[in-house]
This record gives structure tokens, sequence and C-alpha cells, in this order.
């Protein structure tokens, strides 16, 4: 009986929730460089702010891709997103930001340049995307990129 209440507890939240917010968060997943939860919170049709925390290696020129070499990254950026043409079902904007990088383990930070395409389906709150960032790490002294692909739900 617990757990029924708990989850009923959760179920008329975060409906409540996402009707006093219009479907402005997307928590989801990203696979690649980097790897880990994503949060896309949108402030506006054109602007989002995107936070994700997961692991990446420290300097992705390295030949060494081990798991000794991953370490937690935290990667905040602000995004503009735009839609070029009428796709029918969906929507398919295209998408460009700037943003940071950090690596808790080795304490190195970067200035991030995000590049994407994410689809919106037309009838569920689920959105699909692929993206390119070229990051200048400044401990570094050098650009170094990253490429991911994912997925978040919106409510």
């Amino acid at each position: 009986m617990r757990k029924l209440t708990i989850v009923m507890f959760f179920v008329f939240f975060s409906s409540g929730f996402a009707q006093l917010n219009g479907k402005n968060w997307g928590p989801g997943l990203k696979i690649g460089e980097p790897f880990g939860l994503s949060v896309n919170y949108r402030l506006n049709k054109k602007l989002v702010i995107d936070v994700d925390l997961g692991f990446g290696w420290e300097d992705e020129n390295a030949a060494d891709y081990t798991i000794e070499n991953l370490t937690f990254v935290l990667i905040g950026d602000l995004k503009y997103y735009q839609t070029l043409f009428d796709i029918g079902k969906g929507e398919l904007p295209f998408y460009a930001g700037i943003g940071f990088r950090t690596f808790f383990k080795y304490e190195h930070f970067g200035i991030r340049l995000p590049l994407g395409i994410s689809y919106l389906f037309e009838k569920a709150p689920l959105a699909l995307f692929i993206e390119y960032a070229p990051t200048y790490t400044f401990e570094f002294e050098s650009f170094v990129q990253s490429t991911c692909v994912g997925f978040r739900y919106y409510f």
C-alpha cells in the first residue's frame, strides 16, 4: 500500500507540475561523449538552458580511452532553437549555443559551442537529438570535440 501511495503521489505531483509549467522540463539521457543525464529547460520556444551531468574522458584527443581515465563531467549550455522548414508531423529544429564544460577530477574547464538537430514528436512529449560540440579546453590550449545522441521526455 505504501508503494502505491508513493506512486500515486508522484503521478499526481508530476501531472500537476507539467500543467503549471507547460511541458518546459525535459530530463533525458545522452549517449556518446559525454554520457549521462541531461536536463533541458525551455525558457521559451527558441531559448533553452541545458545542464548535463555524466562521465567523460579528460582529453578526447588522448589515445588511452580506459575506464581509469573516466571522470565526472558537468556541462551547461544556453541554446537557440530554430525550425528552418516544415516537415509535416512533429518538429525538426536546429540549434546552436554557447556553454561550458568542466571535469571534476582534473579541474579542467572549457568553452563549448554545441550544434545539433532535434526531432520533437507531434503527439508525444518526446524529443530525440544528435549534437556536436567543439570545445576549447584552457588547460590543453586546444580544441577537443564531442558528439552524442540522446532523448528527452518533456513534462
